[in-house]
């Protein structure tokens, strides 16, 4: 009895200690990003009619990756986000100071039960609960990946507050290259499983975004064509469907890009914007994409 209880009170410690966050305060209004984001906000103003649907790898700071501590770079991060206003955005390399720092400094809801503060995935679907309604969710881990937490994929089903249209989207991350049990082109067909599954069951428009560490232009590795070529079979990227087009001086169209927003279904895809200024390399070794649509 004696260890049952020794047992269970060093469970609860350790729950308390890693349920408080590790970071700084991470949001001020008033920082370097301020004049950029109000500029790109200016030149890409969000209209109430139109539904914008974002990307984002933040780099995590915990180890094993290379990223700064998240509350030197959550400010902007933050600012992205509050000023651009995405209505859901797909973020990768949530950790758990990313979690904190996010709740901290947005008002964006995670999809439940995506948890990162603590055992979590660090893969996560943020949305604006003020223009969006949750109406479904999951999270499906890759079975072949020796990595749950980072490899796998979260949806959800949404719906229009203006419009009362829905929508669904998947955010994912794919390895880099093959690793041990992982394969990045397995977890690609997987993800085209899900989506078809879900297709079928809520027939509606369906947005998967992420970090797919594959593109037509290949560039780590030699199936990294051949996985984007796979999800383009039973999808279109949504930068070749767009009427606009805009970037920053870092990178353009031509460059490799992992990240992507494909569809599958109807939508109007009015805008595709990379958000390669200058400025944002500090944030992260990504640069933010979003799409504004009508579905």
């Amino acid at each position: 009895m004696k260890k049952f209880f020794k047992f269970n009170l060093l469970l609860l410690c350790v729950f308390i200690i890693f349920s408080f966050p590790f970071t700084k305060a991470p949001y001020t209004p008033e920082n370097k990003y301020n004049s950029v984001i109000n500029a790109i906000d200016k030149t890409y103003p969000k209209n109430q009619d139109v539904l914008r649907i974002m990307s984002y790898n933040l780099l995590a700071d915990t180890p094993g990756f290379e990223g700064s501590p998240a509350y030197l770079r959550a400010s902007g991060v933050c600012n992205i986000l509050n000023t651009l206003k995405p209505d859901v955005a797909g973020l990768q390399e949530v950790g758990r100071n990313w979690f904190f720092s996010l709740n901290q400094g947005t008002t964006y809801s995670f999809i439940s039960p995506v948890k990162t503060a603590l055992f979590g995935t660090m893969t996560a679907i943020i949305y604006n609960k003020e223009t969006v309604i949750l109406e479904n969710s999951g999270e499906y881990v890759f079975p072949e990946t020796y990595n749950g937490k980072l490899r796998c994929a979260v949806w959800g089903l949404f719906k229009e507050k203006r419009s009362d249209k829905k929508f669904l989207v998947i955010n994912t991350h794919l390895s880099l290259k093959e690793k041990g049990s992982d394969s990045p082109l397995e977890q690609a067909t997987n993800i085209i499983i899900l989506a078809n599954e879900l297709k079928e069951r809520f027939n509606c428009p369906l947005f998967f975004v992420g970090d797919f560490n594959s593109d037509k232009r290949s560039l780590y590795n030699t199936s990294s064509a051949c996985i984007y070529e796979t999800l383009c079979t039973v999808s279109d990227d949504t930068v070749n469907l767009s009427f606009e087009k805009g970037c920053g001086e870092n990178k353009n169209f031509s460059s490799y890009s992992a990240d992507h927003i494909f569809l599958k279904g109807e939508a109007e895809i009015l805008r595709y914007i990379i958000l390669s200024q200058p400025d944002f390399v500090e944030l992260s070794d990504h640069y933010p994409i979003f799409i504004d649509t009508k579905i």
